[in-house]
């Protein structure tokens, strides 16, 4: 069924083998339990802040605006003006990179405690 949430409830629960008032049967819920499995959320490695680093610089926006740093830093030497510009956008990118990965450490860590209280 393609994009059940445009549907009426009545169809969706039909074309799943579902009862909107009664909902499944002990045996049709026994038997879907064997065939899919529990309905829980995968087990997530340990989240480390290195990792989400490491994640966050291997970005390809992320490596495209340091390979952009770079240059700047080459041109500013053989130019002679200075690597004050270079020096901005590296720094820039820097505090990008580190909220980012702040941000993306405290959501997973948080998404993490959240499984193991439910």
């Amino acid at each position: 069924m393609s994009k059940p949430y445009t549907q009426p409830p009545q169809e969706v629960a039909s074309a799943l083998g579902s009862d909107i008032k009664r909902g499944l049967t002990s045996q049709e819920a026994a038997a879907r339990l064997n065939r899919y499995g529990k309905n829980t959320l995968t087990e997530q490695r340990e989240i480390r802040f290195l990792g989400i680093l490491k994640e966050e610089i291997t970005e390809p926006m992320i490596v495209l605006l340091l390979a952009i740093g770079v240059i700047y830093s080459v041109l500013g030497i053989l130019t002679g003006d200075g690597l004050i510009d270079a020096a901005a956008i590296i720094v820039i990118i820097v505090l990008l990179v580190l909220a980012e990965v702040w941000n993306e450490y405290r959501a997973k860590s948080r998404r993490y405690w959240c499984r193991q209280i439910g």
